[in-house]
């Protein structure tokens, strides 16, 4: 019974997975919204990153009440209607705030290269492509919902590991579940495995026994963002789904050695 449960649950989310990413996208928008409204302490990462890119009169605290407002509004936008336009939208906003992230990390380390605080944003900017390149050319690009998921590894592993990105949310999550002494360790072991998974989901590796192995760590990650901030949960949990949504669906998968093979 729970089996045929299951199956039906992947076969209608397969079938509709139109509106499950843009659930998942909704959930991003509102967890990012309410967290610049102030209703989470990551509030702070998110007032660092605009006051690089404040070159207008308007305070940072004015901004990120504006942006919350939109990052709302575009989250019941993109759940209530598939618009082009709308993802559009959405996807010159990421880039807008991957370029802010990027400044705020040459303005926080006095280094240049911040590739992975810019690939923090990609794995939406991905399901976003995902969304409107659907059924262009009667095609449905399934890889990059793969690449989009790859990146979100990628850039929390060499975050984690403090290349070419900041670390300090991770350790704060760490610390709500591992004592002070512990955490450096779990952080390095961690960003070496999370960077591993995204080198071998990038490149089409071992890709079911990834997608097992992500929907467990990440829920693992949510569960730790739940507990220390509802928003953050929100918007974590969009990896989650994400996640799901690639160990169900093998049409996302692309396995390098079976193209070799095959070639």
């Amino acid at each position: 019974m729970k089996h045929n449960y299951y199956t039906y649950l992947k076969q209608q989310i397969i079938a509709h997975n139109i509106l499950f990413f843009r659930v998942l996208l909704s959930l991003v928008f509102l967890g990012h919204g309410l967290v610049s409204l102030g209703y989470s302490s990551s509030i702070r990462l998110h007032t660092g990153i605009l006051e690089g890119v404040n070159y207008t009169h308007y305070s940072t605290e004015q901004l990120l009440t504006y942006f919350g407002v939109f990052d709302l509004v575009m989250a019941l936008l993109i759940l209530l209607t598939f618009n082009r336009w709308i993802l559009f939208t959405a996807l010159t906003y990421l880039i807008f705030v991957s370029i802010a992230a990027f400044r705020f990390y040459q303005l926080k380390t006095a280094q240049t290269f911040g590739l992975s605080e810019t690939m923090r944003r990609m794995p939406w900017m991905f399901f976003c492509l995902f969304l409107i390149f659907n059924k262009i050319k009667n095609k449905t690009y399934f890889q990059l919902i793969r690449i989009g998921l790859a990146l979100a590894f990628l850039s929390h592993g060499l975050a984690s590991l403090g290349i070419w990105g900041l670390n300090a949310g991770h350790v704060e999550l760490a610390k709500i579940v591992l004592k002070n002494t512990e955490v450096s360790a779990f952080i390095l072991t961690s960003g070496c495995i999370d960077t591993t998974v995204g080198i071998c989901l990038l490149i089409g590796l071992f890709n079911k026994w990834l997608s097992y192995f992500a929907i467990v760590w990440i829920a693992v990650v949510v569960t730790i963002s739940f507990i220390a901030s509802f928003p953050d949960g929100l918007f974590r949990l969009g990896f989650w789904l994400g996640a799901f949504y690639f160990l169900i669906d093998e049409r996302c998968h692309y396995n390098i050695l079976n193209k070799f093979k095959h070639n």
